[in-house]
């Protein structure tokens, strides 16, 4: 900060800025902005790893100095509003020691050269502007993330020109979001981040707080979000004192409509918002297309579900679970520290049978915002143009007033998402199938399963697996190719992965697969080295044996859920076991896993293992963090099930004779490595995100190892898959040298490294290769080129969402 007219010594830097071209560089030496470039440019700590996040204002890593600076209410003789420092016209900066406002105009280029802002202020009150504004400035970089879908298939779609990208985003200055559409350059894929199709936040800027349509629940039905259509209940949860003088709770629902007039900037008591949508932080965009109509929904943390449309970026309408109607106040409140409501990303299916009609059901939830799902039909979403009409689209939440105790005790955080699937009982044709998530009062890990059309519990599983207990998200699978759900595997955070059999006509049947004298039993459990517990907080991913009678299931390990998780180093692993078993037969599940010099599973004879994969090189090639596996085979060895007859075969068992594997581990090496993001297997590749946390406060970040490894023996795969050259091809150039120059040995990479925690990705097909498209909690959306998979050839099962 100051007056601006500079008379200190010769700073003695020379032209640092000189050559760096436009709007930087100008042609005289020993400025202030040439001290500004030589302190942004400098790594000032050379001695620490460039983990500085980037964001839209500044791209550099390493320890360097943004530069902020404050006139006191003199002016130079350029005005900063005729200029743009993106796109031109940039300013021809003059001689800082012509005249005095040439100095000004220096202070001005030296914010520009460090990346930061140029203020001025003539009276105490501006300068108190000028001090918020940048505070804002600087909040506005951290911490921004996103999730990415795009207005297709998810998993083989080709690029095209009509494909867009969806983006949402959160900005920590006054916790706004944004949700972003951008097109892809349909040749090298792309996408064009600079210039987006639409936003969002701008778009419902234009909107005012009166025309938006948005609808809550009553516990009964579905009800306009305003004031007068609330029951007494809903009025004193907004504002306990409403029936003495309702006015504060009017304004309240006003201000969460949308409405500003009462906030501070304006004069009012509520606090001051930036843009009406609020943060989106782990709730991703979910496309979906039904006849004619299409939409985009998106949970956000100003206590809606927003559905948006996909072309203009307009919002459709929005919906309030009832679930948040006690803490919504919080969000007009001027100390409004951050916390999360609508958090959880929906799922949407169609042609879901429901009262005899055929929908588009949405089934949201909170996530880490509360302990609650709801339902809307989102059939025609675009002919919703009222609220009543939105209103009747309200099926149902889960829980409500009316639900049994027992029910709600077992339900905690609902961090899993929903699958919506057509079951084997016929009274209930469709369902809804969530682990019951974390913090439950219960404290016990359980399979909940509703009717889809009404919300209504149809099977609880309770899997008796000790207290302080949640179930993970669930992957649901169809083994007789009858479109209905016959199998449902799950994590608990003890370890447990669980199988549950929904084969049965008759719900009251619906059970875990396993059992021992009655008690359930886990497929398997894993442990790390010494034996500690390794939570699976991911959904896991199932396939068909690539050479046996059963599946490969393959997840990993790892939790990310509060403080203690945070920091947590234990061992983490990624594991592929085999499930052998005849559905017939409870006592035929893996056991605990058990380390030491041949490890072995607690329900398997001595002969039976894990193959060990491990890291066998690790380097950086063109700026890339590269991890290359092992590749051992495992060894499938069987013999006959001494139940099977020939009336009743059964399937082979593994040997207890012969050495033999019953799957793969592979730990992770790196400390506080770990598996939070959902696995995906695409043609017989396990793709693996496993995410490191930051362990300096400037790398908030952390990184992220992108991996595909062989589902069935979890090893390297023998042809490349990244583009690790960067040329656009995968060819034998992406290999690395294992060996020496005299004896080379070429492998292929298993995993690539990125800054950032990296969420599952949008796979879209370009040629022979595909582009994984992966959002960062930096706030940028990280491309990795592959090789792709064989498209057309589908899965033996359906995995329903």
């Amino acid at each position: 900060m100051t007056d601006g007219y500079y008379n200190g010594s010769d700073p003695g830097f020379g032209n640092v800025d000189g050559d760096n071209g436009a709007p930087y560089a100008d042609t005289y030496s020993n400025t202030l902005a040439d001290v500004a470039m030589y302190y942004y440019e400098n790594d000032l700590a050379s001695g620490l790893n460039n983990l500085v996040p980037v964001n839209e204002f500044d791209s550099a890593t390493h320890q360097h100095m943004v530069t902020y600076s404050v006139a006191f209410g003199v002016y130079g003789s350029l005005n900063p509003a005729d200029y743009d420092m993106v796109n031109g016209p940039f300013p021809t900066w003059p001689n800082p020691t012509a005249n005095f406002a040439n100095k000004i105009d220096d202070l001005w280029h030296a914010a520009v050269n460090g990346r930061g802002m140029f203020l001025s202020a003539s009276n105490p009150t501006e300068l108190v502007d000028s001090l918020v504004a940048i505070i804002r400035n600087i909040e506005a970089r951290i911490g921004s993330a996103a999730s990415v879908s795009i207005n297709g298939d998810e998993l083989y779609e080709k690029i095209r020109d009509d494909i867009l990208m969806f983006q949402g985003t959160y900005y920590s200055d006054g916790w706004a979001g944004d949700v972003k559409a951008y097109r892809l350059d349909p040749h090298t894929g792309v996408v064009n981040t600079t210039d987006h199709v639409w936003s969002a936040a701008d778009r419902l800027a234009l909107k005012t707080w009166d025309n938006r349509l948005i609808a809550t629940y009553t516990g009964s039905a579905g009800i306009p979000f305003r004031f007068d259509s609330f029951t007494s209940e809903q009025k004193t949860a907004i504002d306990p004192l409403w029936a003495a003088d309702d006015t504060l709770a009017r304004n309240l629902v006003k201000y969460l409509r949308g409405d500003g007039s009462n906030e501070r900037q304006n004069g009012g008591d509520l606090r001051t918002r930036f843009r009406k949508l609020g943060d989106i932080v782990n709730s991703a965009p979910v496309f979906h297309k039904s006849g004619d109509y299409s939409g985009l929904y998106v949970g956000g943390n100003d206590g809606l579900l927003h559905a948006f449309n996909p072309d203009t970026g307009d919002e459709i309408f929005a919906y309030a679970p009832s679930f948040s109607f006690q803490t919504l106040h919080e969000l007009a409140e001027p100390s409004y520290s951050h916390r999360f409501f609508v958090d959880l990303t929906p799922t949407v299916k169609g042609k879901v049978s429901v009262g005899g009609n055929e929908i588009s059901l949405l089934v949201g939830g909170m996530g880490k915002g509360g302990m609650g799902y709801f339902a809307l039909n989102v059939t025609d979403v675009t002919t919703i143009t009222d609220e009543s009409t939105l209103a009747s689209r309200v099926l149902w939440e889960y829980p409500r007033d009316a639900t049994p105790q027992a029910e709600k005790d077992g339900i905690g955080l609902t961090y899993a998402r929903a699958t919506i699937a057509q079951s084997n009982s016929g009274s209930t044709p469709w369902i809804v199938i969530f682990g019951n998530g974390y913090e439950s009062l219960a404290g016990s890990a359980m399979l909940y399963i509703l009717d889809a059309g009404t919300g209504t519990l149809v099977r609880r599983i309770d899997v008796g697996a000790g207290s302080c207990n949640g179930l993970s998200t669930p992957v649901a699978i169809d083994v007789d190719y009858d479109s209905r759900v016959d199998f449902v595997f799950a994590g608990d955070l003890k370890g447990n992965l669980w199988k549950f059999d929904l084969r049965d006509s008759n719900p009251d049947n619906w059970h875990v697969s396993f059992s021992e004298s009655g008690n359930p039993r886990p497929l398997f459990t894993a442990k790390g080295p010494g034996g500690t517990t390794q939570p699976i907080t991911s959904k896991p991913d199932v396939m068909l044996h690539c050479s046996m009678p059963g599946y490969m299931v393959v997840f990993g390990t790892g939790m990310y859920l509060g403080e203690t998780s945070f920091s947590s180093t234990a061992t983490q692993t990624i594991y592929g076991v085999w499930d052998y078993s005849d559905p017939s037969d409870p006592s035929e599940y893996l056991g605990t896993f058990m380390r030491g010099a041949l490890p072995s599973l607690s329900n398997q004879p001595d002969t039976v293992s894990l193959l060990q994969q491990t890291e066998i090189d690790s380097r950086v090639v063109n700026g890339y963090g590269l991890r290359t596996l092992s590749d051992g085979q495992a060894v499938w060895k069987t013999e006959t099930d001494p139940q099977s007859t020939e009336m009743a075969p059964m399937l082979p068992n593994p040997s207890s004779t012969e050495l033999n594997h019953a799957g793969w581990y592979f730990d992770l090496p790196l400390t506080g490595e770990r598996v939070i993001s959902d696995v995906q297997i695409r043609e017989g590749k396990a793709i693996v995100i496993a995410f490191t946390p930051a362990i300096t406060p400037c790398g908030s970040g952390g990184e992220s190892f992108v991996m595909e490894m062989d589902a069935c023996n979890g090893g390297r795969l023998p042809r490349p898959n990244f583009d690790i050259n960067n040329d656009l091809f995968i060819d034998t150039d992406d290999q690395i040298n294992i060996g020496t120059e005299e004896n080379p040995d070429l492998v292929s990479p298993t995993g690539i490294q990125r800054p950032g925690r990296l969420l599952p990705p949008t796979i879209l097909i370009r040629g022979v290769d595909e582009i994984k498209y992966f959002s960062s909690s930096r706030g940028v959306i990280e491309m990795v080129r592959e090789r792709a998979a064989r498209v057309g050839i589908t899965s033996w099962f359906e995995v329903t969402q």
